[in-house]
C-alpha cells in the first residue's frame, strides 16, 4: 500500500494496520458496535495478530461484524480516493450492520410448514496454508480441501459454492484446459467426486458472497509472496 495519508483521519500514513484498526475513525467504528470494542485493549500489533484473533472468535455475530467492517472500510477508502466522495462515520456504520441473509442456513423442504425446526450450525472448519502458482490454483486447492473434508465426514451428497465461474464450469463439465497450469489439482478433485453419490458446483457472484470474498482479499493481501521480474501490476481488488 502506498505511503499516502489516511483518507479518514489525515493524521498518519496509510497502512493496512492503520486503516483497519489504528485509525481513530476506524477505532470509533469498532467501539460503536454493540460489543464496544476498544482497540487499545486488543493486542493487534500486526495484521497477523488481528487475523489470529478473528479465526479464534467463538462469537459468530462478532466474526461477521469484523469481516463486514473491514470490507466497508476498504470499500469507502477506494470511494474517497478514486471517486472523491466524502465519508460519514454513521453512514459507514449503518452499512457495516451484518447482512445475515448471505449466511442463512438452508432447511430441508421436507419439513412441514406447521412443524418447528432448529437449524444446525456445523462448527467444522479447516485452514489451509500453501504456496500456489496462481489464484486459480489456490481456489482449486480450496475446493479439493472441501471435498476431502466432506469425504472424511461421510457425506454422500454435497454442494460446493465458489465465486470462480471458470472452475465451477470446468468441474461440472469435467474439462479443464492444460494451459491453466493447475490440472493436477483439478484431476484430484474429479477423483474425489467419485466418492459421492452427488456433487454439484455452483457459481456464486462476489456481490452475493461478500463475507467470503472479503476474507479472500485479506488472505491474498497478507499471505501474498511473489517471485519473478518486477513490473507494474494491477492492485488487489475485490
Amino acid at each position: 500500500m502506498d505511503t499516502r495519508d489516511c483518507v479518514f483521519c489525515h493524521e498518519a500514513s496509510e497502512t493496512i494496520d492503520h486503516l483497519f484498526y489504528q485509525c481513530n475513525f476506524t477505532r470509533a467504528l469498532w467501539f460503536k458496535s454493540r460489543w464496544g470494542i476498544r482497540v487499545d485493549c486488543m493486542q493487534w500489533r500486526t495484521i497477523k495478530d488481528f487475523g489470529r484473533w478473528w479465526t479464534k472468535l467463538q462469537d459468530r455475530e462478532l466474526q461477521l461484524f469484523a469481516a463486514y467492517l473491514c470490507e466497508k472500510v476498504w470499500w469507502w477508502r477506494n470511494r474517497v480516493n478514486f471517486v472523491g466522495v466524502s465519508c460519514d462515520l454513521n453512514v459507514i456504520f449503518e452499512e457495516v450492520c451484518p447482512r445475515y441473509g448471505e449466511m442463512e442456513p438452508k432447511l430441508s423442504q421436507s419439513i412441514q410448514s406447521q412443524s418447528l425446526a432448529q437449524p444446525c450450525f456445523d462448527s467444522t472448519t479447516s485452514n489451509l496454508t500453501d504456496h500456489v502458482s496462481s489464484v486459480l490454483e489456490g481456489e482449486m486447492l480450496a475446493i479439493l480441501m472441501a471435498l476431502g473434508l466432506a469425504k472424511k465426514r461421510g457425506f454422500l451428497k454435497i454442494l460446493i459454492q465458489t465465486n470462480s465461474k471458470l472452475e465451477a464450469q470446468a468441474l461440472t463439465e469435467g474439462s479443464y484446459p492444460l494451459a491453466w497450469g493447475t490440472y493436477p489439482v483439478f484431476h484430484a478433485c474429479l477423483k474425489l467426486c467419485e466418492c459421492f453419490e452427488s456433487v454439484k458446483f455452483l457459481h456464486i457472484s462476489r456481490v452475493n458472497n461478500r463475507v467470503a470474498d472479503a476474507l479472500a482479499v485479506w488472505a491474498r493481501c497478507s499471505k501474498a509472496h511473489v517471485e519473478g521480474c518486477l513490473r507494474d501490476v494491477a492492485p488487489f481488488a475485490s
